[in-house]
């Protein structure tokens, strides 16, 4: 981590909370594009008999 905070001139407090807000937004677009699907199956099996 000290490597990376050096290369980009921030403090380690600062490197880790833009690592934390970078996996919450990766992680939150995986989960949403899963509810995507599933929404989309739901649908689609409703329309069967």
């Amino acid at each position: 981590m000290i490597l990376i905070t050096e290369k980009l001139n921030k403090n380690v407090k600062s490197v880790e909370t833009d690592l934390c807000a970078t996996l919450y937004r990766y992680v939150k677009s995986l989960v949403d594009k899963c509810d995507e699907n599933e929404k989309e199956i739901t649908t689609q099996t409703k329309d069967y008999p």
